[in-house]
């Protein structure tokens, strides 16, 4: 059982525990700081184009054709853009802006749009500490988030090492995921560095994360570290191991599934006969196998990196091998439950257009993964994202649990928090397949109930072994 009680934050999911500040308390945070992100966007569109104009030819001749009202204009230029009340130069905006900053030292936090935009997440901290008070009553937690707000890094990033080795790498984690998505992007606003500026920028503004917060390297750079093409294996269960599947069908049951096979790196794939007579398929996706970095598995850390930004990735091809291996007949209903980098995968399959031309994907249901930038092809496809906030995993997309931005409104979207903070334990397909029966039975029964057509004999189940 987990001990306390369970937060629930979702759209068909509401109420607050006795002596909790109201919910519209937190929702006006929330929507001061979406309408403080519009403000810096439109203020960084304008700084963008100011400085677009030291570059402009016209400018440039005019300086030639009379240097002293180009001169004077160039000043003012300068000065509206650098000044200590400037605007800013558009880093946010434009590559010569973040030039333009360099030299002037006008980029960074100093610029009026940084600082708006820096508000925005401030007050989406604040909003966060109302559905978590636990975040100020832990003193270290208290002492980081001031440190981060007041730019003060040195002390922020000593602070939260001695976390580390006070409390062990899991807990101190799971104490910060609620506000990892913010404190980043306050440090990557408010930090010398122009070029990691897009990432709070794009956390404040809800964009997706497309660079990492410390330098600002592409995200990408880790993809180019995969290797193979991607098979899918048919393998023979071992009596005990099959012994052990659980077949009623429930998103528990299948939760518990994952966490069986996840040590194995193998997929699912159920054959179901439902009430109605008609056959369909359930592929059941794990997340990461047992905390491999690069091996030959296709769902180790660097395929993951891989999944997160491209389609194209082992696991994701290795997806596609399974369906031709298993027969799966063109026009098949088939629902994807998945958890983790398995939910990424999920969202990748949706995305394909000759498996959506193939295969009817109806439900697809992710669990701890970072999926919410992500556009499935068939709008009709019913999507449920279930995630607990402290578990840092879902926030690797770049939209963390205080954002004010929705998009997609119309997912079933489910986001928690039990009494148990440890992470990675808080992350696990065991930890989500209790939450899911002990402290959201609700959202656990709405999920059965839209998979209901996927309930019934299990015809077959087949299981396959994943790699590169």
């Amino acid at each position: 059982m987990s001990q306390g009680h369970a937060h629930v934050h979702t759209r068909h999911l509401h109420g607050h525990e006795p002596g909790e500040s109201a919910p519209h308390e937190t929702e006006e945070l929330m929507l001061l700081a979406r309408d403080l992100g519009v403000c810096a966007e439109q203020i960084a569109t304008t700084a963008g184009r100011l400085t677009a104009l030291l570059g402009d030819p016209a400018l440039l001749r005019s300086l030639a054709a009379s240097p002293r009202t180009g001169a004077r204009v160039t000043a003012l230029l300068t000065r509206i853009i650098a000044g200590a009340e400037g605007l800013g130069c558009g880093t946010e905006t434009t590559k010569l802006g973040k030039v333009v900053a360099m030299l002037t030292g006008a980029g960074g936090g100093e610029s009026l749009p940084a600082l708006v935009a820096a508000t925005a997440l401030k007050a989406r901290i604040r909003g966060l500490a109302r559905m978590h008070p636990e975040l100020f009553a832990d003193h270290d937690m208290a002492a980081l988030i001031d440190a981060v707000e007041g730019d003060r890094q040195a002390e922020a990033v000593g602070r939260f090492r001695r976390m580390l080795a006070e409390r062990g790498t899991g807990e101190a984690l799971g104490a910060i995921a609620p506000v990892f998505i913010e404190l980043s992007g306050l440090i990557a606003l408010l930090d010398d560095n122009p070029f990691n500026d897009a990432v709070g920028w794009n956390f404040a503004t809800g964009k997706p994360m497309t660079c990492e917060p410390v330098l600002g390297m592409p995200l990408t750079w880790g993809s180019a570290l995969e290797h193979g093409g991607g098979s899918a294996e048919p393998v023979e269960l071992t009596p005990a191991v099959a012994s052990l599947i659980e077949d009623d069908g429930t998103i528990v049951a299948h939760m518990r599934n994952i966490r069986l096979m996840r040590p194995f790196g193998y997929a699912l794939l159920h054959r179901i006969r439902g009430r109605d007579g008609a056959e369909r398929f359930v592929l059941v996706l794990p997340g990461l196998t047992a905390d491999t970095v690069d091996g030959d598995a296709a769902m180790d850390l660097v395929g993951a990196i891989r999944n997160t930004q491209l389609t194209d990735a082992a696991y994701t091809r290795a997806m596609r091998s399974l369906f031709a291996q298993a027969g799966v007949p063109a026009g098949a209903e088939v629902a994807l439950i998945s958890h983790s980098q398995g939910g990424v995968v999920a969202m990748n399959l949706v995305e394909d257009e000759e498996l959506v031309e193939r295969y009817r994907f109806t439900h697809l249901v992710a669990v701890g993964a970072p999926i919410d930038y992500r556009s499935p092809l068939d709008a009709s496809l019913w999507v449920a994202s279930v995630t607990n906030q402290h578990d840092i995993v879902p926030t690797l997309d770049g939209r963390g649990f205080g954002s004010p931005y929705d998009p997609h409104p119309d997912w079933y979207e489910v986001d928690y928090a039990d009494g148990r903070h440890g992470f990675p334990a808080c992350h696990g397909a065991a930890r989500y397949a209790e939450n899911l029966e002990t402290d959201i039975p609700e959202a656990a029964a709405h999920i059965d109930r839209q998979l209901a057509r996927y309930r019934g004999e299990i015809v077959e189940t087949r299981a396959f072994r994943l790699s590169d």
